[in-house]
């Protein structure tokens, strides 16, 4: 489906995001993400998403306790 859509369903969901954050994770394990195209552009659209970019920098501009 990721292939087709560019989504894990037919459109974006909160699987999406979920599965973004979790691809996040593989610089920290050596994994190159680029080995997966499909993958790769779905994380390359991911970061993107106006949307995506606002949580970004929300995080970004959490400080911690």
């Amino acid at each position: 489906m990721l292939s087709k859509t560019g989504y894990l369903m037919d459109d974006f969901s909160p699987a999406d995001c979920y599965l973004y954050a979790v691809l996040l994770w593989l610089p920290n394990f050596n994994i190159d993400i680029s080995r997966w195209p499909v993958l790769d552009a779905f994380m390359k659209n991911m970061f993107n998403k106006k949307s995506v970019q606002q949580a970004i920098e929300a995080e970004r501009n959490t400080k911690e306790c």
